[in-house]
């Protein structure tokens, strides 16, 4: 865990941030991000992901939107967790496309995964236009499905 430059205190700490924003315990979770900050751990990317994915999936779009400002303002780029994570909040087509965008535009690269789950989302929204316009989004970056993902 050293090697990869997170101790594992570190990575203790991101665990029971995670768990106390999936248990809906904001509020507690970002008091121990403040604390851990005050006794000089740095909160990284890996750090606010643990808070916007639980918030994400618990539908707290405002909570997470709070914290992908914070990353942001503190010069943390969003990874393709952090996108990932917003994709499954978004309720439209639109929405879906405009975030693509801004993936593209902050040089974050997209996989397989993240157009296959746009791909089911879209399809299960009965926007089948938009299906192949994430398919042929997919192709134009030279992206194609696995077996795994059919």
């Amino acid at each position: 865990m050293k090697h990869l430059g997170v101790s594992p205190r570190e990575r203790f700490t991101m665990f029971v941030i995670y768990a106390l924003a999936k248990g809906k315990h904001v509020k507690e979770a970002f008091d121990l991000m403040k604390t851990m900050e005050e006794k000089g751990f740095k909160p990284n990317v890996v750090t606010y992901n643990s808070l916007i994915k639980p918030l994400c999936k618990g539908h707290r779009v405002k909570e997470a939107n709070v914290v992908f400002d914070e990353m942001l303002q503190k010069g943390f780029s969003p990874t393709i967790r952090t996108y990932h994570a917003f994709f499954g909040i978004l309720k439209t087509g639109e929405e879906v496309f405009e975030l693509l965008e801004k993936m593209k535009n902050a040089g974050c690269h997209r996989v397989n995964d993240t157009y296959i789950m746009l791909i089911r989302k879209l399809n299960r929204w009965h926007q089948i236009e938009n299906v192949f316009k994430a398919w042929s989004e997919m192709s134009e970056n030279r992206l194609s499905p696995t077996r795994a993902h059919i």
